[in-house]
């Protein structure tokens, strides 16, 4: 510090302030209490935080992916009917003609029977004709004679003609009904025709329906199904959410019940937390020769030092420090802090900073266990 600054004599004061003990009383039951609160209190939370997906989760959704494709062969059966109706034609009617029908299986085997039945009649008649026709020539006595040729003739033509006229008469009544029989056939072979055409359209519409159906039928199948396991799923995750409530609301009482001690003891902290806490302090008051202006400066500040005691160390071991101003005497900024580690509860201190006496009065401190502190010499 300078050869004028030897001291000539030091002074020692010690000043003491106690707690009333039933808050010094309250402080260690507090303590106490802490320590019991952290060596108790509950770990991280172990519990199940996640519901994952029910069984009948997983089963509607394998119930879901098993109807991909389930439908598939119905659709294919109606696209496969619907694709060979696609060039369905119309059957082709052939209505036969009476002109291209071959009647003789229409005619009626006994029709020359009756024809020859018949003209045997008629010449039966001619041959009674004839023989009638003879006894009267004889009978008048002209037997032979002209007017007997004349008679015969007659009815000899006569004979022809109605024999002639039964024969087609008959001929032509069989004709008449072969060819009403195969107009018959020929209009029931017409309507069995059109009756076989309209029969098959009426398939392929049929076809065509039930193809059209087949299709409705599978979608609203696989839509229902859709629907029902959707609709269980959609339970299924209510009761998820059910589930994963009451692991939120088991978690949130977890928490509870771990903050509860420490809200327990934060009432009394904070009950104590304005109450100053006892200190001792031991101050040493340097006497310096006459005109050491230094010296009676570090022996002004010895006032303030004496008072604070151990507060005089380094500004690395301080928190919370606010500058309040300049001390008039010693020329020292003075400030308010706690040391590092003490509570935010604990009431601030003042003093200075042991790296601000050591600029202004190079010297004065030394290192103690890494931190700077004033040299009781110099106090």
């Amino acid at each position: 510090m300078g050869k004028s600054m030897q001291p000539t004599g030091t002074t020692e004061s010690k000043q003491e302030t106690k707690l009333p003990e039933n808050i010094s009383s309250a402080g260690s039951t507090n303590m106490t209490a802490a320590y019991n609160v952290a060596q108790n209190m509950l770990g991280p939370y172990k519990g199940a935080t996640y519901a994952g997906l029910t069984p009948g989760a997983y089963a509607n959704i394998a119930g879901l992916q098993s109807l991909v494709g389930s439908s598939t062969p119905a659709y294919n059966l109606a696209q496969n009917t619907m694709g060979g109706l696609t060039n369905f034609a119309a059957p082709t009617i052939n209505a036969p003609t009476l002109a291209q029908t071959d009647l003789s299986a229409y005619m009626n085997p006994y029709t020359s029977s009756v024809i020859q039945s018949g003209l045997q009649g008629i010449d039966m008649q001619r041959r009674q004709a004839l023989n009638s026709n003879a006894d009267q020539a004889i009978a008048q006595k002209a037997f032979g004679g002209s007017r007997q040729g004349v008679q015969e003739g007659i009815t000899n033509s006569a004979a022809s003609m109605q024999a002639g006229q039964l024969a087609s008469q008959l001929a032509n009544q069989g004709y008449q009904q072969a060819q009403q029989a195969a107009q018959f056939d020929i209009a029931n072979n017409l309507g069995t025709q059109q009756a076989n055409a309209a029969n098959k359209m009426n398939a392929a519409g049929l076809n065509m329906s039930a193809a059209n159906g087949l299709a409705g039928v599978a979608q609203q199948g696989q839509s229902s199904n859709l629907q029902a396991l959707m609709a269980a799923l959609q339970g299924q995750t209510l009761a998820q959410q059910d589930q994963q409530g009451r692991l939120n609301a088991d978690q949130a009482a977890y928490a509870a019940a771990q903050q509860f001690p420490l809200q327990q003891l934060q009432i009394p902290i904070s009950a104590l937390s304005a109450t100053p806490y006892g200190s001792t302090t031991t101050g040493t008051q340097t006497q310096s020769a006459p005109g050491s202006g230094a010296m009676q400066g570090i022996g002004a500040a010895a006032n303030v030092i004496g008072i604070l005691g151990s507060l005089f160390s380094d500004r690395d071991a301080k928190t919370d420090i606010k500058k309040l101003g300049t001390d008039s005497e010693t020329g020292l900024d003075m400030y308010a802090y706690r040391y590092k580690g003490d509570p935010k509860s604990y009431p601030k201190v003042v003093g200075p900073m042991a790296q601000d006496v050591e600029k202004k009065y190079p010297g004065s401190t030394r290192r103690v266990n890494g931190h700077l502190a004033i040299k009781k010499s110099m106090l």
